[in-house]
């Protein structure tokens, strides 16, 4: 019996939905010894193939096991989506990152992990993503926020890519705390504002002339590169005693 490469393809693709629907009735079998008979059938170019697949049950629990250690040891945060926005499923490093117990989680409205004032419009957005899902980041060139249970809130890089199990419409959310990388770039921005403050002042008072002249660039340099409301400089008069 002789197969073409379409024919090939078409059982593969068809191994392929089984392989993802299996967890669904994965808690009805039992005996992980038993063999299981498949009949994929899959329709390519108007014609209809059939195959009978016996495939080792042990095998197919291996590669849901190891489904499941990918999405559990994942360093990023794993929110899953329905399509009514309600979240069906996270990873344990999703649990730490927002203080949530999973069983707190699960079947929760996905806005309970943003702040309040920004539940709404996530609501609208959201929505629109449905009719056009595709993998993006969320939010791009947009400082996005998380919400923990304290009610404390980070930073957080967000990814959105689409998923279909069976007829049910779901997105994946990889959630990425960037506190600390937040906290990098503060550090980096504030000593290159103040290596050009210095370099302004050091500018301003090798030009010589009267010390007014030369402080009064001094003043807007810290207005500028220090974020200073204003800024002032006094002079002594040593004559007469004062400012």
């Amino acid at each position: 019996l002789r197969f073409s490469s379409e024919d090939m393809k078409a059982a593969e693709k068809g191994w392929v939905d089984f392989n993802q629907s299996f967890d669904q009735f994965n808690h009805e079998v039992t005996g992980v010894t038993a063999v299981v008979l498949i009949l994929v059938v899959s329709l390519l170019a108007g014609m209809s193939v059939h195959y009978l697949m016996a495939v080792p049950l042990n095998a197919l629990r291996e590669t849901q096991e190891r489904f499941v250690q990918l999405f559990e040891s994942s360093p990023d945060g794993l929110v899953v989506v329905n399509a009514m926005g309600r979240i069906e499923s996270v990873n344990a490093q999703a649990e730490k990152m927002f203080g949530y117990q999973r069983g707190d989680l699960i079947n929760q409205p996905v806005e309970i992990l943003i702040p309040e004032r920004f539940r709404e419009r996530h609501e609208h957005l959201r929505a629109g993503y449905a009719t056009a899902p595709r993998v993006r980041p969320m939010g791009a060139g947009l400082e996005l926020l998380g919400r923990r249970k304290d009610g404390s809130e980070f930073p957080i890089d967000i990814m959105l890519s689409p998923m279909k199990r069976g007829e049910n419409h779901l997105v994946l959310s990889v959630v990425r705390d960037i506190s600390e990388r937040k906290r990098t770039e503060e550090f980096l921005a504030n000593r290159s504002r103040l290596a050009t403050f210095v370099s302004k002042v050091g500018i301003a008072l090798n030009q010589g002339g009267a010390i007014p002249e030369m402080l009064q660039p001094c003043a807007e340099a810290m207005v500028k590169h220090l974020d200073a409301a204003f800024a002032r400089i006094w002079t002594l008069n040593a004559s007469e005693n004062m400012l």
